[in-house]
């Protein structure tokens, strides 16, 4: 599985792209572009839930690569931007101020697929689960390359903001 700076810096390019060239950036404002990074590492929440469950049942618990790491979790954010974007556009809205809603679960359901695929390029896990326990991914990239890749992801980045926004614009 890629590391966790894969998971972060990848939806990140992608949500500041297209904040930056694609889309007007009050539409798309950059606290959506942190939530896509944080949404790419969502699924992995199963680690520290692993551990505090190991911690509280003082034996060895790991759910990690069950439901959230399928489809079916992604989808569970899609369902809620359905949900909100419908309600945005109808008239039992008119009170609730919720302008970035709908943006946001869609922002993190892609940001889960994003998880995802990064994963099956891996090897991945079943994401098909419960339904099915077939794990339907090819192993891409070599796990020794999955260190080598951050780094260079991480600086193709970083040299990214300094040029278009300088990386003060952070501080």
């Amino acid at each position: 599985m890629a590391n966790a700076i894969a998971h972060i810096i990848i939806p990140l390019i992608f949500f500041e792209a297209i904040r930056h060239y694609l889309s007007d950036e009050k539409q798309f404002p950059r606290y959506i572009v942190l939530v896509g990074g944080i949404a790419g590492l969502l699924p992995d929440i199963d680690i520290p839930l692993s551990w505090l469950a190991s911690f509280i049942l003082g034996r060895e618990i790991n759910f990690h690569g069950y439901f959230t790491h399928t489809i079916l979790f992604a989808l569970v954010f899609f369902f809620l931007f359905v949900v909100y974007y419908f309600i945005r556009r109808s008239k039992i809205s008119k009170n609730i101020n919720h302008s970035h809603a709908p943006l946001i679960f869609l922002v993190i359901s892609i940001g889960i697929m994003f998880h995802l695929v990064l994963d099956c390029s891996f090897g991945g896990y079943s994401f098909f689960w419960p339904f099915s326990d077939a794990n339907y991914c090819l192993a891409l990239i070599p796990h020794e390359l999955a260190v080598p890749l951050d780094a260079i992801m991480l600086v193709v980045w970083l040299v990214h903001e300094e040029v278009k926004h300088k990386i003060k614009a952070y501080f």
